[in-house]
């Protein structure tokens, strides 16, 4: 998609956002804050070079109410400051955090989103917000856990909705899309009963209703995975919201304080245990198939590797051997011999490296590494570039793992990408050790392209060390290959 197309999407979306973010406002507060969800996902989804722009791309937004209201222009301004330094901070922490772009594949980006996103960044911002309310003459403990929640639901609502539309997580739904639609229907129903609807039991409002809604989460966690998950939080929230505005819901007993803060309690113990239950079981089922793969794989891949070595030795090194044997026998120059014997024992050494593991434990893995990158490059006219930091003194296991996968990825590069430079990087920090391989070559889908033997086997390796492996990739813009390994303390 092109940055251009990217920054349009971005304007009418948080242009929506905050047109519903300024009608669900009212004296009580706001119960969920949408266009800081926006521009968090939109930086998120993009290189940080361009994140300025999304930032200059909602100012205009924002000065068009300030201009509105004259008497709270710079408070206006204010908040929109804080707004856009919250976005800032949580992507560069997220990204740094994670080494990568976040594209929620896995259980720990959710735990790096939901921990700098949904909680450390709004607790900073909610106090310099609450300040500024100071200024218009409101309680500061008020403003602050009114702007904590809403900033903090609405991160945790909808970012992962965004992210998942953006990679397209809903274009291989794992059940039909008419029971999608049906799942949406029926909890847009229960929603509307929960909230909006003014239902009565005996003169009272039934509580019961508030529990409509639940058996839908469940069936979203069951059947559509994370993708189809968090668009349950999503479609409660507007009825929520919309149920507050009316004076309607569970909690108006209570007064309006205390209803939104009730809706806002509902859809945090909606939202979060449903997300992360869908993301572990998410994750348990690809690490499933991935086992069956490999089981279905691992014998066709053995016959695989025997017929390359069989013909290595028969077509290379046994045609070498025949040609030696008739020059000698023809009384050759020995000086010629002893070229061939060379080349024969170079071609050897790099069939035994091939096979066996041991030279990165007498070399060191930054020397195999560098010289695996250099043969690549001779081989394939590919500009190979190695950046290395602390490579060596790593644990022989991980060590052997990461050249293994550096072995695959670039395999991978120089046969599908097309590209004429590929970039490894291999950085080893306190608690980890972070291999990454990036080309700008034709890309592909990773969510419509299964995973081949290659694929698997990085991934089955990573994870023998506790490790784990993302691919980010798009069609026409190259991909990236993301392994990451644990270190122990001391390791």
């Amino acid at each position: 998609m092109s940055a251009f197309r990217k920054i349009a999407i971005f304007e009418i979306g948080y242009v929506a956002a905050y047109a519903w973010a300024m009608a669900a406002t009212f004296s009580a507060g706001a119960p969920l804050w949408p266009p800081d969800a926006v521009l968090l996902g939109a930086l998120l989804l993009d290189t940080p070079a361009r994140w300025w722009i999304y930032v200059a791309a909602a100012l205009p937004i924002r000065l068009v109410y300030a201009f509105a209201r004259p008497m709270e222009f710079w408070f206006s301004i204010g908040f929109f400051v804080n707004d856009a330094c919250r976005a800032l901070l949580s992507a560069y922490l997220i990204r740094r955090t994670l080494g990568r772009p976040c594209t929620l594949a896995t259980f720990r980006e959710l735990a790096v989103l939901l921990i700098v996103g949904a909680v450390f960044v709004p607790t900073l911002s909610a106090t310099v917000s609450a300040a500024i309310h100071i200024a218009l003459s409101e309680p500061f403990w008020h403003a602050w856990y009114s702007w904590l929640i809403g900033d903090s639901l609405a991160i945790m609502i909808f970012v992962p909705l965004i992210l998942f539309v953006a990679y397209g997580r809903f274009k291989r739904p794992r059940a039909p899309i008419a029971e999608l639609v049906c799942l949406a229907a029926g909890l847009s129903v229960a929603s509307w009963l929960a909230f909006p609807f003014r239902a009565t039991w005996g003169g009272a409002y039934a509580p019961i209703l508030a529990y409509a809604p639940v058996p839908f989460v469940v069936w979203a966690i069951a059947r559509f995975g994370p993708a189809g998950t968090a668009l349950t939080p999503a479609i409660i929230s507007l009825f929520a919201i919309w149920g507050v505005n009316r004076g309607a819901g569970p909690f108006t007993a209570y007064g309006a304080t205390l209803n939104v803060l009730g809706v806002q309690m509902f859809l945090f113990f909606i939202t979060l245990p449903s997300t992360i239950i869908a993301m572990l079981l998410d994750e348990r089922r690809r690490q499933e198939e991935m086992l069956r793969q490999l089981a279905g794989n691992l014998m066709t891949a053995q016959e695989d590797e025997r017929r390359r070595i069989s013909r290595q030795l028969h077509d290379d090194i046994g045609q070498r051997l025949a040609i030696l044997g008739m020059a000698l026998e023809e009384g050759q120059d020995l000086r010629i011999a002893r070229e061939y014997v060379n080349l024969l024992s170079a071609d050897l050494h790099h069939l035994s490296r091939e096979l066996h593991d041991s030279h990165i434990g007498h070399v060191g893995l930054s020397h195999a590494l560098r010289a695996w990158c250099q043969q690549v490059s001779t081989q394939h006219s590919v500009a190979v570039d190695l950046v290395e930091r602390g490579a060596d003194g790593l644990p022989e296991r991980v060590a052997v793992c990461l050249y293994r996968v550096a072995q695959e990825a670039l395999k991978n590069a120089v046969k599908h990408s097309g590209a004429q430079q590929i970039s490894v990087e291999l950085v080893r920090e306190p608690t980890r050790a972070l291999l990454t391989i990036r080309d700008r070559g034709v890309g592909f889908s990773t969510h419509t392209q299964p995973d081949g033997i290659g694929l698997a086997s990085m991934r089955e390796r990573l994870n023998v060390v506790g490790g784990e492996l993302v691919i980010h990739s798009t069609n026409a813009q190259g991909t990236e290959v993301f392994a990451s390994v644990p270190l122990l303390q001391g390791s």
